[in-house]
């Protein structure tokens, strides 16, 4: 594998100030055994990453349109006896 190397200077005057280019100390290839063992792991974590990312579009768009048809109706005074029950974070996708 080429090794990664700084860019040539410029020996012209317009030179723009140095800044950090950060590089690799040491390079490992990706062992194969080791994806293999995980590869079910990521698999997994992404679908339901998906998932929650589809499903809370859906939401989102499904409370839009009701709002705006007059179907659903809110009302936050009512729902502050509950306290934060309706949040989403407390409501987490799972399997």
């Amino acid at each position: 594998m080429k090794s990664l190397q700084p860019p040539p200077r410029r020996s012209d005057s317009t030179r723009k100030p140095a800044s950090f280019l950060p590089g690799t100390v040491e390079h490992q290839d990706a062992n194969p055994a080791d994806f293999e063992k995980q590869k079910k792991e990521i698999t997994d974590t992404l679908l339901k990453q998906k998932r929650e990312l589809a499903f809370s579009a859906f939401q989102t768009s499904l409370n839009d349109r009701l709002k705006q048809e007059g179907k659903l109706k809110l009302y936050p005074e009512k729902m502050a006896v509950f306290g934060d029950f309706g949040s989403p974070k407390n409501f987490p996708i799972s399997q």
